[in-house]
C-alpha cells in the first residue's frame, strides 16, 4: 500500500477523534451545568433567560410546596393555583385546585338549585377559589402585586392540538407583543366541551381533537375546555359579573405552565384567537418544575386519576376542602362552598352589609341569573357582548336560564 495514503487516512481518523473528543466535552460540560441548575428541561426551554426562569420557577415552587404541605395525592393529578407576584418577585399563593373530573350529566341535568360543580378541573376549581378568597378579602392583590396563573400541565382543549403551529423556542424576551396571528383553518381557534361520563354522542370525532374533548355542540350541559375558559377569563378577568364593579378587571398577567409546554400553541389558545382588544396578551411562561417525576399518560392511555379533586383558598388553613369528583360534591355529601348556591349566597350577604342590595331593595333581583345581568359592570356587559357576538366565541354554549334560576332567599327582614 502506499505509504502516503496511510498517513492521510490516519491524520484524517485523529483529526475526527479529536473533534469528538471535543464535542462530547462540551456535551458534558453542558449536562452538566443543567444539573447544577436542576435544569430537567426540553430544548425549547434551555433556551430561556435565567431571569424570567426564575419569576416562573418561583410561581411553580409555592404552588407545589402548598399543595404538598396541605394535601398527598397517589397517582397521577393536575394542580393549578392562582399567584399574586411582587416587583420583588416575591410570590403567594391566592388559591389553589386539583383534580381533572367533570360531573356525570345525569347529575346536572337534575341540578336546579346550582349546588353541583359541573366542572372539577385544576383550573376552574382555582379560579372559583379565587372568587371565593374575592368575597373573603376587600383587597386581594396588594400594589406593587400582579395576577399569575399556574398550571402543571398544558390545559385541556386548543393549547393541546398539536397543528397549525409551528413549535420551535419561545421568544427571548417574552415581553414582547405577540407576533401578529393567521388562522390557517376553522378548527385551529374553534372552542370546544369536555367529554363527561354518560355523554353519548354520534358526532364523529376528528384524529386531531385531544383526548377528552368534544366539538362544540348545541348542548348547554357540557362544560367548555380550560383553554376555552382561561382565555375568557383573559378577555374579561377570572372575577366574574358579580365582582365586576367591586374589583373591576383582574388581569391575569402571566400564565405559567409545566408539562408539555409550547409557545406556539399557549398564545394561540389563551389569547390571540380573541377576538376583541380591550384585554392585555399575558405572559406565556414554562417552568422544568414538575408536580410529580412520573411519566404523564391520559386517562385515554390507561393512566389512572384519582376522583378526589381539592380546592384551596386562605380562610381554609391548611385543610382544603375534598371534592368528589363523580358526584360534584364535597365527600361528605353536602355542597360545596364554591358551588354557585353558595357563591350566590356570600354575595347576598356582602351586598346586604353595604346596603346595595337589601331585601327591600328595589333592584332586588329574583334569580341568580337576574342579579349576574342587574349587577355586572357596565365594562364587563359591553365586553362580553363584544366577545361572543365574534367567532369562534360566538359559538359559545349558552347555559339554559333555567339553571341559574334559583332565588337565594335572605333570613332578615326589612325594618322600614
Amino acid at each position: 500500500q502506499d505509504p502516503n495514503k496511510i498517513c492521510t487516512t490516519f491524520v484524517l481518523a485523529c483529526c475526527c477523534a479529536m473533534a469528538a473528543g471535543c464535542l462530547l466535552r462540551r456535551r458534558r460540560e453542558d449536562f452538566s451545568n443543567a444539573d447544577l441548575l436542576n435544569m430537567k428541561a426540553r430544548h425549547a426551554e434551555k433556551t430561556r433567560q435565567p431571569a424570567q426562569l426564575s419569576v416562573a420557577d418561583e410561581i411553580a415552587r409555592v404552588s407545589i410546596e402548598l399543595f404538598k404541605q396541605t394535601q398527598r395525592v397517589d397517582g397521577q393529578t393536575v394542580l393549578s393555583s392562582f399567584v399574586a407576584v411582587n416587583s420583588q418577585n416575591c410570590a403567594r399563593v391566592l388559591s389553589y385546585g386539583v383534580g381533572t373530573k367533570v360531573a356525570a350529566i345525569d347529575l346536572i341535568a337534575n341540578d336546579k338549585d346550582g349546588i353541583v360543580l359541573r366542572d372539577m378541573h385544576a383550573e376552574v376549581l382555582a379560579r372559583r377559589a379565587l372568587v371565593r378568597h374575592c368575597y373573603e378579602e376587600e383587597r386581594v392583590l396588594r400594589q406593587d402585586e400582579r395576577l399569575f396563573l399556574y398550571c402543571s400541565s398544558m390545559p385541556c382543549g386548543n393549547s393541546t392540538i398539536r397543528r397549525w403551529a409551528k413549535v420551535k423556542p419561545p421568544p427571548e424576551d417574552p415581553t414582547q407583543p405577540h407576533a401578529p396571528f393567521h388562522i390557517l383553518a376553522p378548527g385551529q381557534v374553534d372552542v370546544l366541551c369536555k367529554r363527561h361520563p354518560g355523554f353519548c354522542s354520534n358526532l364523529t370525532i376528528p384524529k386531531w381533537l385531544p383526548n377528552g374533548c368534544t366539538p362544540m355542540l348545541d348542548n348547554s350541559l357540557l362544560s367548555h375546555t380550560c383553554s376555552d375558559k382561561i382565555a375568557r377569563w383573559i378577555a374579561l378577568g377570572p372575577q366574574g359579573a358579580l365582582l365586576s364593579k367591586a374589583f373591576g378587571r383582574l388581569n391575569i398577567h402571566g400564565i405559567i405552565m409545566g408539562r408539555k409546554f409550547s409557545f406556539e400553541h399557549a398564545r394561540r389558545a389563551f389569547c390571540c384567537r380573541i377576538p376583541i382588544n380591550n384585554f392585555s396578551h399575558p405572559l406565556l411562561l414554562g417552568t422544568p418544575l414538575k408536580l410529580d417525576d412520573s411519566i404523564f399518560q391520559s386517562e385515554s392511555d390507561g393512566a389512572h386519576f384519582d376522583h378526589r379533586c381539592y380546592a384551596w383558598w386562605p380562610s381554609l388553613g391548611l385543610e382544603p376542602e375534598l371534592l368528589d369528583g363523580q358526584t360534584g360534591k364535597k365527600m361528605d355529601g353536602n355542597p360545596s362552598a364554591l358551588c354557585k348556591r353558595e357563591i350566590f349566597l356570600i354575595w347576598h350577604k356582602k351586598h346586604g352589609e353595604q346596603g346595595d342590595y337589601s331585601p327591600c331593595s328595589k333592584k332586588r333581583s329574583s334569580s341568580y341569573a337576574e342579579a349576574k345581568r342587574i349587577y355586572a359592570a357596565e365594562w364587563y356587559q359591553r365586553d362580553k357582548a363584544a366577545l361572543f357576538s365574534q367567532s369562534p366565541f360566538s359559538r359559545w354554549a349558552t347555559a339554559d336560564p333555567s339553571f341559574d334560576d334559583f332565588f337565594q332567599s335572605f333570613t332578615t327582614q326589612c325594618t322600614s
